[in-house]
């Protein structure tokens, strides 16, 4: 397992907001995208999963180009939950069955066995009471963990999620997040990326850090100075109000 991004510069309409980008992470585990807003924490998501095509650079999977990847077999690598969705009319058990579609021929209905696994993932996430009931009927929360069941369900390998936390109580984002470990622990072999606000959930959840900061990525992988060396890393981003308590965790100094 293995993600490199080599020299990548992406961004709209000619206007880069990452420039000449690299990094590597080779092995499973979690992954927290970190940055101001306006950093480029969704445009790297987006060209992560092959939905923005860079200016420059390359980015592979397993030392194979993502360009060269048919978007057919990209969806049997490659899963992305989107910052927002917006549901449609099906009950939440057809939703999260929806994450096989890649497995599927076209017009061809999903089987016993594709149920079976939306179903496992339905009640990992603690929602199969609202399995019957329409995706239009739940809460925002319970949506949100409905799309990660959905996106567990697609099977692949690596696992990009664009500020799932967003728009949470402090409650359900430690829920989710709490969700998010249990099924990397389960699944040690999966590479999931996302990105957050809050740095305190990189610190508590992640295997590692990429912080965006004038249109670069720093890596900062987890070792036993973890939080001071990510606080070395914030001030420059946040400013010296920033600081660590005795407990580990970042607070803004008043």
């Amino acid at each position: 397992m293995k993600i490199q991004v080599k020299d990548l510069t992406a961004g709209f309409h000619k206007n880069p907001i990452l420039e000449n980008v690299s990094f590597e992470i080779s092995k499973g585990g979690i992954w927290f995208l970190l940055g101001p807003n306006g950093s480029g924490k969704s445009t790297l998501i987006k060209t992560l999963g092959g939905y923005i095509t860079p200016e420059k650079g390359d980015i592979l999977y397993d030392n194979i180009p993502l360009k060269n990847i048919p978007i057919k077999k990209r969806a049997k690598i490659i899963a992305y939950m989107p910052q927002k969705f917006y549901s449609q009319s099906m009950t939440v058990e057809d939703f999260v069955t929806m994450g096989a579609t890649p497995y599927l021929s076209p017009f061809q209905q999903p089987q016993k066995s594709h149920r079976e696994k939306a179903k496992k993932y339905i009640e990992e996430m603690g929602i199969s009471h609202l399995s019957q009931r329409s995706t239009e009927e739940i809460s925002g929360g319970e949506l949100q963990l409905a799309c990660l069941a959905k996106t567990f369900t697609q099977e692949t390998d690596y696992i990009l999620l664009d500020e799932p936390t967003s728009g949470l109580d402090v409650k359900r984002q430690q829920d989710f997040m709490k969700k998010v470990k249990a099924l990397s622990k389960e699944n040690q072999n999966k590479l999931i990326i996302l990105s957050v606000h809050d740095p305190n959930l990189a610190l508590q959840y992640g295997d590692g850090i990429l912080l965006i900061k004038d249109k670069k990525v720093d890596i900062i992988p987890k070792t036993d100075e973890f939080a001071k060396s990510l606080l070395k890393k914030l001030i420059p981003v946040y400013g010296n109000d920033l600081n660590l308590s005795e407990e580990g965790f970042l607070y803004w100094k008043t």
